[in-house]
């Protein structure tokens, strides 16, 4: 929505994490936001899956506010990235 870009399902099979799959699905993804006019990202993570929500810090994206129960067997994370189109944030995605 203008602006903003909202991440809905990012997902890598079992046998192939750990490998960069991930890493370069979600540079991929914002690129492509950014193509579309995107400057802000957001999404929702499981606020008990540690892994994932490391993964997303790496890409800057910060908690900013809990969805309880979304999941049903637990609350989700509400992560913001800002300014994913400045040159520093590219950068850090090549």
């Amino acid at each position: 929505v203008g602006e903003e870009a909202h991440v809905t399902n990012l997902l890598v099979a079992p046998d192939h994490r750990r490998m960069g799959v991930g890493r370069r699905l979600m540079s991929d993804l914002i690129r492509a936001t950014i193509a579309d006019g995107a400057r802000h990202l957001t999404l929702e993570v499981r606020s008990q899956d540690q892994a994932a929500r490391t993964f997303y810090a790496k890409f800057r994206f910060a908690p900013v506010g809990v969805r309880s129960d979304y999941y049903g067997d637990d609350d989700a994370l509400i992560m913001w990235v800002h300014d994913i189109d400045l040159p520093d944030y590219l950068e850090k995605l090549a």
